[in-house]
């Protein structure tokens, strides 16, 4: 189980002069009060709202235009309600879809509580294997359920992964922001052509990196990669961005123990290779990657505990043997004395 104290505090959205502050204060089909901003990403802004109908915390994210993809086109809308009709608990909850009046969608999603993944692991650094699984196993079932809907996330990084939780421990992992899943497949055709890729290129497959189409085996790609920074606290390749892309093209990722300089992670090598092949058809499913990761038993480093003594018990003292003889005499001295003073 995670311990690490989540953080709840104030919202750290873009700067006040960003011009997503001008949404605040709409009323979105008049149902959802805009009551501020979160953040601003890659794909559009997040916006935190309120739902005036039902009374309840929503999170509301507008999406950018793309160069590429029509705006407001009815196969984006299509996509994306294709990936809000897959139900999961570990799949962030979708109430509404809409185009504001400028052509934008935007996505009414349930507000969660805790921190993503990519500030957890600021936190804490790399993370035990059992610790890993906790977090990978709900994610590689709710890809699962997407990919059997014919949906790929195409976007699967820490920041990308929710942690639900009081700031005692995380209760829960949800999968959240399908920005790219609601590309539509023409979209990113034509995306590729033009020589813009899409994704976070430390988390991009390397087909895709070669301008092919992102397929299920991309978002095990990616769940690799997040397996490997939770591990280790670091990314399968060193080079950031363009550089890192153009490396997963030509030669294999390192390994985790190459990285961690245990020997014993080596037990985890060849799972995590063959989830970071560059040929998809090697890789397994999401929940394979987590059923092959559990197999594995890491023998932690056996080393003798020295307990100290309990407060108030006497330390046990080995006699020295210098001191043994001392003892006999003093004793006979004293029993000597003794006897004299009584006959006398």
């Amino acid at each position: 189980m995670l311990t690490q104290p989540l953080r709840d505090g104030p919202d750290e959205g873009p700067p006040v002069d960003d011009p997503a502050h001008a949404l605040v204060g709409r009323v979105l089909d008049g149902r959802f009060q805009i009551d501020g901003v979160l953040a601003r990403g890659g794909m559009g802004v997040v916006l935190r709202a309120t739902d005036r109908m039902l009374d309840r915390d929503v999170v509301v994210k507008v999406l950018r235009p793309v160069t590429g993809i029509a705006r407001g086109g009815d196969r984006l809308l299509r996509e994306a309600r294709l990936a809000c009709r897959v139900q999961h608990p570990a799949i962030v909850t979708v109430f509404h879809l809409g185009l504001l009046e400028t052509g934008e969608p935007y996505v009414v999603m349930e507000r969660l509580r805790g921190c993503d993944l990519a500030r957890f692991l600021a936190d804490r650094g790399r993370l035990t294997l059992e610790e890993t699984i906790a977090v990978l196993g709900p994610i590689a079932e709710a890809l699962e359920g997407l990919h059997a809907g014919s949906v790929v996330h195409r976007d699967v990084k820490p920041a990308n992964v929710f942690l639900i939780g009081c700031r005692a421990e995380v209760q829960r992992v949800k999968l959240i922001d399908f920005g790219l899943a609601m590309l539509d497949d023409e979209a990113c055709a034509r995306l590729t052509q033009c020589g813009t890729v899409i994704g976070t290129a430390e988390y991009i497959a390397p087909e895709c990196a070669r301008g092919d189409r992102p397929t299920a085996a991309a978002d095990v790609y990616a769940l690799a990669t997040v397996a490997f920074e939770m591990l280790t606290g670091a990314l399968p390749y060193a080079a950031e961005g363009f550089d890192a892309l153009l490396a997963k093209t030509t030669c294999d990722a390192r390994t985790l123990s190459q990285v961690t300089g245990v020997a014993r992670d080596r037990a985890l090598d060849p799972i995590l290779a063959r989830a970071l092949s560059r040929e998809p058809s090697e890789r397994p499913t999401p929940s394979g990657l987590v059923r092959q990761l559990r197999s594995v038993k890491l023998d932690e480093p056996t080393v003798p505990v020295k307990l100290p003594p309990r407060v108030g018990a006497p330390r046990p003292v080995a006699p020295h043997p210098t001191l043994i003889p001392l003892a006999w005499a003093s004793l006979a001295t004293g029993v000597l004395a003794l006897l004299t003073a009584i006959f006398d």
